[in-house]
Protein backbone atom coordinates (compact mmCIF):
# COMPACT_ATOMS: atom_id res chain seq x y z
CA UNK A 1 0.00 0.00 0.00
CA UNK A 2 1.46 3.86 -1.04
CA UNK A 3 2.38 5.82 1.58
CA UNK A 4 0.31 8.69 0.61
CA UNK A 5 -2.78 6.44 0.47
CA UNK A 6 -2.20 5.52 4.68
CA UNK A 7 -1.14 9.00 5.31
CA UNK A 8 -4.73 10.31 3.74
CA UNK A 9 -6.68 8.39 5.28
CA UNK A 10 -5.20 9.17 8.52
CA UNK A 11 -5.23 13.14 8.12
CA UNK A 12 -9.25 12.26 6.69
CA UNK A 13 -9.68 10.81 10.02
CA UNK A 14 -8.00 13.12 12.18
CA UNK A 15 -9.95 16.04 10.17
CA UNK A 16 -13.09 14.78 11.09
CA UNK A 17 -11.96 14.67 14.55
CA UNK A 18 -11.21 17.81 14.48
CA UNK A 19 -13.93 19.10 12.66
CA UNK A 20 -16.33 17.79 15.01
CA UNK A 21 -14.33 19.61 18.26
CA UNK A 22 -14.96 22.22 16.06
CA UNK A 23 -18.97 21.39 16.30
CA UNK A 24 -19.52 20.77 19.70
CA UNK A 25 -17.06 23.54 21.05
CA UNK A 26 -18.71 25.86 18.72
CA UNK A 27 -15.25 27.20 17.62
CA UNK A 28 -15.97 28.07 13.47
CA UNK A 29 -12.04 28.07 12.43
CA UNK A 30 -11.08 24.79 14.52
CA UNK A 31 -14.20 23.39 12.64
CA UNK A 32 -13.42 24.31 8.92
CA UNK A 33 -9.67 23.61 9.91
CA UNK A 34 -11.66 19.92 10.17
CA UNK A 35 -13.51 20.33 6.75
CA UNK A 36 -9.90 21.45 4.39
CA UNK A 37 -8.22 18.54 6.71
CA UNK A 38 -10.50 15.91 5.22
CA UNK A 39 -10.59 17.28 2.08
CA UNK A 40 -6.95 17.41 2.10
CA UNK A 41 -6.47 13.77 3.55
CA UNK A 42 -8.80 12.83 1.00
CA UNK A 43 -7.42 14.04 -1.97
CA UNK A 44 -3.91 12.74 -0.47
CA UNK A 45 -5.74 9.16 -0.23
CA UNK A 46 -7.00 9.66 -3.60
CA UNK A 47 -3.18 9.98 -4.96
CA UNK A 48 -2.10 7.09 -3.37
CA UNK A 49 -4.65 4.70 -4.49
CA UNK A 50 -3.66 6.27 -7.85
CA UNK A 51 0.15 5.70 -7.82
CA UNK A 52 -0.68 2.23 -6.66
CA UNK A 53 -3.02 1.60 -10.07
CA UNK A 54 -0.20 3.07 -12.18
CA UNK A 55 2.33 0.85 -10.30
CA UNK A 56 0.99 -2.23 -12.34
CA UNK A 57 -0.20 -0.53 -15.77
CA UNK A 58 1.51 0.16 -18.79
CA UNK A 59 3.06 3.89 -19.21
CA UNK A 60 0.14 5.38 -21.52
CA UNK A 61 -2.36 3.71 -19.03
CA UNK A 62 -1.09 5.18 -16.09
CA UNK A 63 -1.32 8.96 -17.95
CA UNK A 64 -5.16 8.15 -18.36
CA UNK A 65 -5.29 6.60 -14.62
CA UNK A 66 -3.87 9.81 -13.25
CA UNK A 67 -5.46 12.15 -15.28
CA UNK A 68 -8.80 11.09 -14.28
CA UNK A 69 -7.60 10.50 -10.33
CA UNK A 70 -6.57 14.13 -10.87
CA UNK A 71 -9.80 15.08 -12.34
CA UNK A 72 -11.86 13.36 -9.53
CA UNK A 73 -9.79 14.88 -6.69
CA UNK A 74 -10.44 18.08 -7.65
CA UNK A 75 -14.08 17.80 -8.02
CA UNK A 76 -14.08 15.94 -4.23
CA UNK A 77 -11.90 19.11 -2.93
CA UNK A 78 -14.41 21.72 -4.60
CA UNK A 79 -17.65 19.85 -2.78
CA UNK A 80 -15.31 19.83 0.44
CA UNK A 81 -14.86 23.81 -0.22
CA UNK A 82 -18.13 24.72 -0.89
CA UNK A 83 -19.84 22.61 1.45
CA UNK A 84 -17.72 24.22 4.29
CA UNK A 85 -18.28 27.90 2.86
CA UNK A 86 -21.86 27.25 2.75
CA UNK A 87 -21.73 26.13 6.50
CA UNK A 88 -19.96 29.12 7.29
CA UNK A 89 -22.41 31.98 5.06
CA UNK A 90 -25.68 30.30 7.17
CA UNK A 91 -23.76 30.54 10.72
CA UNK A 92 -22.61 33.76 9.99
CA UNK A 93 -26.29 35.14 9.17
CA UNK A 94 -27.58 33.18 12.07
CA UNK A 95 -25.34 34.91 14.44
CA UNK A 96 -25.61 38.31 12.41
CA UNK A 97 -29.30 37.83 13.39
CA UNK A 98 -28.94 36.89 16.87
CA UNK A 99 -26.87 39.93 16.89
CA UNK A 100 -29.37 42.33 15.54
CA UNK A 101 -31.79 40.72 17.65
CA UNK A 102 -30.11 41.08 20.74
CA UNK A 103 -29.57 44.98 20.36
CA UNK A 104 -33.03 45.42 19.37
CA UNK A 105 -34.08 43.96 22.66
CA UNK A 106 -31.65 46.12 24.66
CA UNK A 107 -32.66 49.14 22.74
CA UNK A 108 -36.35 48.74 23.45
CA UNK A 109 -35.42 48.05 26.94
CA UNK A 110 -33.08 50.85 27.73
CA UNK A 111 -35.62 53.21 26.34
CA UNK A 112 -38.35 51.91 28.76
CA UNK A 113 -35.80 52.02 31.88
CA UNK A 114 -35.68 55.69 30.44
CA UNK A 115 -39.75 56.39 30.30
CA UNK A 116 -40.17 54.97 33.67
CA UNK A 117 -37.23 56.15 35.77
CA UNK A 118 -36.52 59.51 33.93
CA UNK A 119 -34.55 61.23 37.04
CA UNK A 120 -32.40 58.15 37.86
CA UNK A 121 -31.53 57.94 34.06
CA UNK A 122 -30.67 61.65 33.44
CA UNK A 123 -28.51 60.73 37.06
CA UNK A 124 -26.20 57.75 35.60
CA UNK A 125 -26.09 59.65 32.48
CA UNK A 126 -24.60 62.72 34.20
CA UNK A 127 -22.35 60.19 36.03
CA UNK A 128 -20.93 58.65 33.06
CA UNK A 129 -20.62 61.95 31.53
CA UNK A 130 -18.34 62.89 34.23
CA UNK A 131 -16.62 59.94 34.40
CA UNK A 132 -15.58 60.11 30.48
CA UNK A 133 -14.95 63.59 30.45
CA UNK A 134 -12.45 62.75 33.64
CA UNK A 135 -10.47 60.39 31.87
CA UNK A 136 -9.82 62.04 28.53
CA UNK A 137 -8.65 65.36 30.68
CA UNK A 138 -6.92 63.43 33.61
CA UNK A 139 -3.74 65.95 34.63
CA UNK A 140 -0.37 64.40 34.18
CA UNK A 141 0.70 62.51 36.94
CA UNK A 142 3.92 63.42 38.36
CA UNK A 143 6.47 60.33 38.92
CA UNK A 144 6.24 58.35 42.31
CA UNK A 145 10.14 59.27 43.34
CA UNK A 146 9.19 62.85 42.81
CA UNK A 147 8.23 65.12 45.73
CA UNK A 148 6.82 68.15 46.48
CA UNK A 149 7.54 70.75 48.20
CA UNK A 150 5.17 74.25 48.38
CA UNK A 151 7.19 77.27 49.78
CA UNK A 152 5.11 81.11 49.38
CA UNK A 153 3.42 81.65 45.96
CA UNK A 154 5.55 78.61 44.17
CA UNK A 155 6.04 74.65 45.02
CA UNK A 156 9.28 72.90 44.08
CA UNK A 157 9.52 70.01 42.65
CA UNK A 158 12.31 67.75 43.53
CA UNK A 159 13.35 64.57 42.15
CA UNK A 160 16.70 64.45 44.54
CA UNK A 161 19.38 66.00 41.87
CA UNK A 162 17.31 68.91 40.99
CA UNK A 163 14.68 71.50 42.14
CA UNK A 164 12.36 73.54 39.70
CA UNK A 165 10.23 76.68 40.48
CA UNK A 166 6.96 76.74 38.92
CA UNK A 167 3.86 78.98 39.53
CA UNK A 168 1.28 77.15 41.94
CA UNK A 169 -1.42 76.80 38.71
CA UNK A 170 0.94 74.82 37.08
CA UNK A 171 1.23 71.66 39.35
Amino acid sequence: MEENRTAGVLKNGAGKIEGGAGEVTGDMHTKIEGKVDQGVGKVQSVIGSAIDLIGAAPIADRAAILAKQAIATGEKATWVVQDAAQKVGAQAADIGARVTDGARTFSQSLAQYVEERPLTSALIAAALGYGLARLLHAERRLPPVARRSVSGGSAGVTNGDSAVAMPLGAV
